[in-house]
């Protein structure tokens, strides 16, 4: 695989023809996929960058060639197709007239704040798993979900699927489309509850990690929920985490590598994590959480 190189002021390493740019293209889409995977920001950046200066490099020569998209005569071997030549840059006629507006220096600039605006956007979100793809889920790895049930078998999980339910084992789940009919978050709770929750913002809960949080609080304090398990990323500079540090909590020592759809583990977390207890049996969350990392409690 090319390497795709991007200065500190994202300025490109220009492909000098539109084979190359394909090339490099095919290079920085696969370089893509693995900083979703990974949830590297900075990579995603770089790598969608170097794709979006590809795409204008492939419909200058485009334009340059085909200027009325009909073949050129002129071409040395005597009639070059325009799809022909598309079909060898692994694109379309179609696209690549889409991406015609990149060659006006002030859209391809549009193009290239865009890029760096939803970089920041996520940036200020609150878990990396925000920054893969649109589809991609991360789930708990089985080692800490056997402390989970160490301390207690779930009777509901409330933000999970099938997939992750046939390792955390509760009794009951919601999953998205349960949310569509009513959200979790408008839900009582109830018994024993493990929760790994969303990540993001919505427009009428906030940070949802934090509203799911404040739920287990309210739902606890309520007595609905008898025990609960929260893993969260510790983020201790946000307000929202604030009201957990009343309970006891497991600091991991290291970073968990969550597990995608296909049972591939994340080998470059980003992010360090916590549980959170909420519970009469804090000795029973140390004896089954200790052993990932230091249980500590506000004194």
């Amino acid at each position: 695989m090319s390497e795709i190189i991007v200065s500190q002021e994202t300025a490109l390493v220009e492909p000098s023809n539109a084979e190359e740019a394909t090339l490099m293209a095919a290079s920085a889409k696969a370089a893509l996929a693995i900083a979703k995977r990974t949830k590297n920001l900075q990579a995603i950046k770089r790598a969608e960058l170097v794709i979006l200066e590809c795409q204008r490099i492939i419909a200058e020569e485009y334009v340059r060639l085909f200027p009325k998209g009909r073949p050129n005569k002129s071409a040395s071997s005597g009639r070059l197709n325009p799809d022909d030549w598309c079909k060898a840059h692994d694109t379309s006629q179609r696209t690549v007239r889409r991406w015609e507006e990149l060659i006006e220096p002030d859209k391809f600039e549009k193009r290239k704040e865009a890029i760096h605006a939803k970089v920041e956007k996520a940036f200020d979100m609150d878990q990396p798993a925000n920054y893969s793809s649109e589809s991609e889920e991360w789930y708990t790895p089985p080692q800490y979900l056997e402390a989970v049930h160490a301390l207690f078998i779930p009777d509901l999980d409330p933000a999970s699927n099938d997939f992750a339910n046939e390792t955390v084992k509760a009794g009951i789940y919601w999953t998205l489309q349960d949310h569509e009919e009513q959200h979790t978050l408008e839900r009582d709770w109830f018994g024993r509850v493990f929760c790994n929750p969303p990540y993001g913002k919505d427009p009428v809960h906030g940070s949802l990690a934090g509203a799911f949080c404040n739920k287990a609080i309210a739902e606890y304090e309520a007595g609905r929920v008898t025990e609960c398990v929260l893993l969260i990323n510790s983020l201790h500079s946000q307000k929202w985490q604030a009201p957990l540090f009343q309970f006891p909590i497991c600091l991991v020592d290291h970073r968990i590598k969550f597990v995608s759809g296909d049972g591939t583990p994340n080998q470059n977390p980003t992010m360090q994590n916590m549980f959170v207890y909420l519970g009469d049996r804090p000795q029973a969350f140390r004896d089954a959480f200790s052993r990932f990392g230091y249980v500590v409690r506000s004194l």
